[in-house]
């Protein structure tokens, strides 16, 4: 029984790890570009949100309505910018990882120096949550995960939708493909880099918020835990497919749920790279590179041409 509680837990876990992959993961397959400041980013995003609560009582979820514009914002300013800008340099990928790191540095030292680096909660309904649980049959889960849960799912579908069905979406998968026959055909690679940057902000930015409800407190020394995470979820999913971040995800949630319930601490996480590093040696495309329905959802030329004009 405790087993099962603890696969459901990390179902839930790992549904919040998976948003913070599909940002990363989108990030890197539209531009290449290793995010290293994606955990600041989330954690930056949790302390706002508390910090939104201890000023103004703002619920964590409707903060979202600030967080997400602002970060979306953030992505088309940063692209233009700065990422722009170096991808015309002589060695593009080493100037964009020294840009992204001195970006995670930055956020790093403003959280600490706006909200100190004491762990910290947001005290307010989601508090009882914790004290509260859910009976579901025989299993008793947190109300507060449950919640987080139930958003991350309502962000998927859209995230889904938008992908699949909106020519903007069709575009960012078309620039993932293969970004050259992107602009071949008419596709405005340098918007979409652009839109796919504010996207991947925002994912992560629900995903800093969200954390603050599937755990009791948040620090600034966990960035770079967010940042492992976010790789381990991508390496699993598959570097390319944004979407298969989500199964990356899970998977990651499970496996540390368990390994923590079942062994000691240091050799659950040691577990976790361990079927990282074996996923990369025998499907380092992700574990839906072998899934012939996966495969199918890629692009034809015909629905290249449809896009074109973005």
């Amino acid at each position: 029984m405790i087993l099962i509680e603890a696969i459901l837990s990390g179902i839930i876990v790992g549904a919040v790890y998976a948003l913070i992959g599909v940002g990363l993961s989108m990030i890197y397959g539209v531009m290449k570009v290793v995010n290293f400041a994606h955990g600041d980013l989330l954690v930056f995003s949790s302390f706002t949100a508390w910090f939104l609560y201890r000023r103004m009582a703002m619920d964590p979820l409707v903060s979202l309505f600030i967080i997400l514009p602002v970060s979306f914002l953030l992505g088309i300013l940063l692209y233009y910018l700065v990422i722009k800008r170096l991808q015309n340099s002589n060695d593009s990928e080493t100037a964009s990882f020294l840009a992204f790191f001195g970006i995670s540095l930055m956020l790093k030292h403003l959280t600490t120096s706006m909200f100190g680096a004491t762990p910290r909660g947001i005290p307010f309904p989601y508090e009882q949550f914790f004290r509260i649980s859910t009976r579901m049959g025989p299993f008793t889960l947190s109300t507060s995960r449950i919640i987080a849960f139930m958003v991350v799912c309502v962000v998927t579908v859209i995230l889904v939708y938008y992908l699949q069905r909106t020519r903007v979406g069709k575009a960012i998968r078309a620039v993932i493909q293969h970004k050259e026959a992107a602009q071949i055909l008419g596709i405005k690679t340098d918007l979409i880099s652009a839109i796919s940057l504010g996207i991947g902000l925002m994912s992560v930015s629900i995903a800093g918020v969200l954390v603050t409800l599937v755990f009791p407190s948040i620090s600034s020394k966990l960035a770079v835990n967010y940042t492992t995470i976010a790789f381990v979820v991508i390496i699993l999913g598959g570097l390319r497919q944004p979407l298969g971040a989500l199964l990356g995800g899970v998977v990651y949630g499970i496996t540390e749920s368990v390994a923590m319930l079942l062994l000691p601490m240091g050799y659950a996480h040691a577990l976790t790279f361990f079927i990282m590093i074996s996923v990369v040696m025998w499907r380092p495309e992700g574990l839906l590179s072998g899934v012939k329905v996966w495969r199918k959802k890629k692009l034809t030329v015909n629905e290249l041409v449809v896009t074109e004009g973005y």
